[in-house]
């Protein structure tokens, strides 16, 4: 996209408003919109209500200081405007790819953050300051989403974009410039239908829209220490993420895979015995883009034998590599090799 240059005092801030959101689109952004940098109140109340009640669990995130994340001036002070931008993804066909959600097969944060960046560049050629904030507990992404009008937030608690669905990944420019806002509200279109709670493995979709962290999956696998008894069975061979609310919804259908996305070769495998038997380097750099807790291997491995315990048929290989694992230092990855031994009737006892 042509970025070159400033546009010129004599044009107004709606041109370079409509030339930054232009660019974007063109760079691949499936939607972009332009917000106030004014707090998020209704979203401060929910984050506070949710950690109130417990039901954030142990994540901390936007949880751990809500009024800082629904404020983005209290960490950039000059902040007047907020550029928010969606990338779409898509989940690979290839069955190895299956153990780990579709948002994590691929640097999609990588890729929206390079549109960001050039379009970031647009503004500081015009004076002004710009910050790319992405991921970050800086900002409460869906809310400036929402707010630049993007999309609505669905019954799964994720920002849907008309004609896109929710399998996006949102960034922001933070900046001192006036832009012009697109504040016009989408309306929902998920009216009657429930699938994405109704196909909610553990049921953290009870409220419409709102997620009992406690209960999700996703959020579960990243959770230090020992994966929790009760969902052992659900989450079945996922080791990374979930996105069964994603895959149910009918908003925007299956992406099209296009060629800025694909998996190296090399890293597309996933399977649990593959990632068993990787050196903590190894393991590391193939799930680099993982939330890993502590940047600890055995976090994965834990959950690659939880993986097996759910997985038939099972084969030699795989019961030799849990029964190498019931024997290890890591109380927290013996216990699950144990359990995982039990779940195929290959251990005498489990408590």
């Amino acid at each position: 996209m042509d970025l070159s240059g400033p546009i010129g005092l004599a044009n107004s801030l709606d041109a370079l408003s409509e030339r930054l959101l232009g660019n974007l689109r063109s760079a691949g952004a499936v939607a972009a919109g332009i917000t106030s940098a004014e707090g998020f109140e209704g979203d401060l109340t929910f984050l506070q209500r949710q950690r109130a009640s417990g039901e954030n669990d142990t994540m901390a995130f936007t949880y751990r200081n809500p009024y800082r994340s629904t404020h983005i001036r209290v960490t950039y002070p000059y902040a007047k405007s907020i550029v928010v931008a969606a990338h779409r993804y898509e989940k690979p066909l290839e069955p190895e790819v299956d153990y780990v959600a579709a948002y994590s097969l691929s640097d999609y944060y990588a890729e929206l953050r390079s549109m960001l960046y050039d379009a970031s560049r647009l503004l500081k050629d015009n004076g002004y300051r710009a910050q790319v904030v992405m991921d970050s507990n800086a900002l409460v992404d869906k809310a400036a989403a929402r707010r630049a009008g993007l999309g609505w937030v669905g019954k799964n608690s994720l920002v849907l974009i008309p004609k896109v669905g929710s399998n996006v990944v949102l960034g922001s420019i933070v900046t001192d410039a006036e832009l012009c806002f697109t504040d016009s509200p989408v309306r929902s279109l998920c009216g009657s239908c429930t699938r994405c709670q109704d196909n909610c493995p553990t049921g953290a979709l009870q409220q419409a829209g709102v997620v009992d962290v406690s209960r999700c999956l996703a959020w579960l696998l990243q959770r230090e220490g020992s994966f929790p008894l009760t969902y052992r069975e659900t989450v079945g061979t996922q080791i990374y993420g979930c996105d069964r609310c994603q895959t149910v919804c009918p908003v925007g259908g299956r992406a099209r895979r296009d060629s800025k996305s694909q998996l190296e070769p090399a890293e597309s495998s996933f399977e649990p015995k593959t990632l068993l038997v990787l050196t903590d380097e190894e393991l590391l750099r193939r799930c680099e883009r993982f939330y890993v807790p502590s940047r600890s291997a055995n976090h994965i491995r834990r959950n690659a034998l939880l993986a097996l315990g759910n997985k038939r048929p099972i084969t030699d290989q795989e019961v030799e590599l849990l029964r190498r694992y019931s024997r290890s230092p890591d109380p927290v990855l013996a216990e699950q090799a144990l359990w995982s031994l039990a779940r195929h009737g290959l251990a005498l006892s489990y408590t």
